[in-house]
């Protein structure tokens, strides 16, 4: 939760950095990765996202991975 919490307060590449060690201390959750696809995104690195965004639809599925999207798009501009 603390990414989230570092995105929702506009510190995006803290953000990533505690989405990177989430998804290296538990890579099986799903979380980690569509969050840190989203910061990415946010942060202008849109290879990065599509990556992470790739293993998220991988292990959720589209509508659910879609839903996960459309949130992070209303996060304001800066995080």
């Amino acid at each position: 939760f603390a990414g989230e919490i570092e995105l929702e307060r506009g510190n995006t590449g803290a953000a990533i950095d505690w989405f990177r060690t989430a998804i290296a201390r538990g890579p099986h959750l799903l979380r980690p990765y569509g969050w840190i696809a989203g910061a990415y995104e946010i942060a202008g690195d849109s290879a990065s996202s599509a990556d992470n965004m790739r293993q998220f639809r991988a292990m959720i599925g589209e509508r659910e991975a879609d839903s996960l999207m459309e949130r992070l798009r209303r996060v304001p501009e800066g995080g």
